[in-house]
């Protein structure tokens, strides 16, 4: 928590470090696009983990995170790879395939950044102008 304060006071004192995220609007679906959108927010966020990986139906897809707020072993084993080896349709997804966590569909900006500084991961998929929450918190670490 010390460094996600320290973080938001050098934003707030220093509008050079302000990240240009529009915040009220909604992800593009476009996978490059929003992926650089949430590095240019978190820049100075050391821990913020990007996982790009391909879905069983051939959809490239990101899980981000803050490494020290998140359960590792449960989004290895149980988001990673249900969605790489087991997923039948990108359908799936959206209908709860993941039930090992409580997941939210999302598409605001803000909503995307809130549940990241919670500790819970997020899914963007290319071509899909929505995301999916999933509480994947840990132990905190920081």
């Amino acid at each position: 928590m010390v460094l996600i304060r320290t973080w938001l006071k050098g934003m707030k004192s220093d509008p050079s470090k302000q990240s240009s995220v529009p915040l009220h609007q909604t992800i593009s679906g476009v996978l490059d696009h929003d992926l650089a959108t949430l590095k240019t927010f978190f820049t100075f966020a050391p821990d913020f983990v990007t996982r790009e990986f391909q879905l069983r139906t051939g959809d490239k897809a990101v899980l981000v995170y803050l490494e020290g707020l998140i359960d590792k072993s449960a989004i290895n084993n149980n988001i990673l790879y249900p969605l790489m080896y087991e997923l039948e349709t990108i359908n799936d997804i959206w209908n709860s395939s993941i039930t090992i966590a409580r997941t939210e569909i999302i598409t605001l900006w803000t909503d995307i950044e809130k549940a990241i500084f919670q500790g819970k991961s997020i899914l963007i998929i290319e071509g899909q102008k929505r995301s999916l929450i999933i509480d994947t918190q840990g132990w905190p670490q920081r």
